[in-house]
């Protein structure tokens, strides 16, 4: 198999160019749609949309090849990025090479996956015209909004009827970015951290400010709330890192000289399977009770426009499910290592809610450095070999 490293320069570098942060995908999503097309798989465009989340409209693109198998391989690279931060040196969207890497916003994270699914798609159907059928139905999901707040292009994946007919889904992000180092490619992840978040509201007394005795400071009151967050006993599991929490915005107070009566604060879990989402709300309450303030406070989830907690579920799924065994070989097959079992994931995608919806998933992508930072870079050899391994994997293993 010959993945030349002129043609994954090329797609990638298109693809970097076009500007994609999230919830502004319409340039690259046409460009994923026609280039589909033009391999021949058969290509359509899935509405994303929930008004009563966001003001949004985008499309997920999606190539099916029905080769009539029993079993049917969803994989999976998202069209978007973040918006470009400010330590960026170099224009971040004018890609470069520098020695054995590609440089340029979301070249990890993740056009470079979604350049190894378009060249997919695109060597299997030249295979299909030389009579050569995959072992496997192959859907190429290249999602949207997996940076942003809703994970809505997978979400609204889940929704469809093909999303029923997947039995093993396959997520090319970069494992060593999502690892800190440790899962170099090819490791095979497995088995990621959740996200719970929690909004907690302090509810204080009004006073003026130069007589703030007369009333109750919410802000203060926060301030002795979070250092409560930080005793907080997380469920650890063995093959993941040290769950943590993090208050990601705290707000309250007016512009009036008053003694802030409210103050709320949103803090974020990053959890293991062990942990449990309404037993840890429930701890959350009982630890800041504790605290016996003379105030009123709440816990609750995060909730998102129609109400509904957002959470990001954690999982661990069997290394040793027959798919992942195979996977793993192609790995040894086209590199010569076998595909490791790699530490579980800290970060949270579209990954969770795949596996959530009963989805055995895992992720192999590209080794990759300063993801959502100026300076992203992925390995260039990397994609070539992985694209290798995919083709290996449908047609071989």
């Amino acid at each position: 198999m010959d993945f030349t490293s002129e043609r994954i320069h090329e797609v990638l570098k298109e693809l970097i160019k076009i500007p994609s942060p999230y919830f502004q995908e319409q340039a690259i999503t046409e460009y994923v749609y026609q280039f589909m097309k033009n391999t021949g798989i058969s290509t359509f465009r899935q509405k994303v949309a929930e008004a009563q989340l966001q003001d949004y409209e985008g499309e997920n693109i999606i190539g099916f090849l029905d080769a009539g198998k029993e079993k049917t391989i969803m994989i999976n690279a998202h069209m978007d990025t973040v918006y470009p931060s400010s330590d960026w040196k170099t224009d971040p969207y004018k890609p470069y090479v520098s020695g054995d890497e590609m440089v340029g916003l979301g070249a990890a994270d993740m056009k470079g996956g979604l350049a190894v699914m378009l060249l997919l798609a695109e060597y299997l159907m030249n295979q299909l015209k030389e009579g050569i059928t995959p072992n496997y139905n192959v859907i190429l999901l290249a999602s949207v909004d997996e940076e942003g707040p809703d994970s809505l292009g997978a979400r609204i994946f889940l929704k469809d009827k093909l999303a029923k007919r997947v039995d093993y889904a396959l997520v090319l992000e970069s494992g060593q970015g999502l690892t800190r180092g440790e899962a170099a490619f090819p490791s095979v992840i497995h088995r990621s951290l959740g996200c719970y978040l929690y909004l907690i509201t302090v509810t204080g007394q009004s006073a003026h400010a130069a007589d703030p005795e007369a009333g109750a400071n919410a802000i203060d009151t926060m301030g002795k709330v979070i250092e409560a967050l930080k005793k907080v006993e997380l469920e650890k599991s063995e093959g993941f890192s040290r769950p943590v929490s993090n208050v990601l915005w705290i707000k309250g107070g007016e512009k009036a000289l008053s003694t802030p009566e409210k103050c709320e604060l949103l803090v974020d879990f990053h959890v293991t399977p062990e942990e449990n989402h309404e037993k840890l709300r429930q701890q959350i309450s009982e630890t800041i009770k504790a605290l016996k303030l003379s105030v009123r406070t709440e816990v609750d989830f995060w909730r998102n426009g129609k109400g509904e907690p957002i959470l990001y579920p954690p999982y661990d799924w069997d290394f040793n499910h027959p798919l992942t065994e195979a996977l793993s070989k192609s790995c040894r097959n086209i590199t010569g290592q076998l595909g490791e079992n790699a530490p579980a994931s800290i970060c949270v995608g579209d990954f969770n809610h795949f596996s959530d919806a009963g989805i055995p998933t895992v992720i192999l992508g590209p080794d990759g450095h300063h993801l959502h930072a100026g300076g992203e870079a992925v390995n260039l050899k990397d994609l070539e070999d992985l694209t290798a391994v995919l083709a290996d994997f449908l047609l071989i293993g």
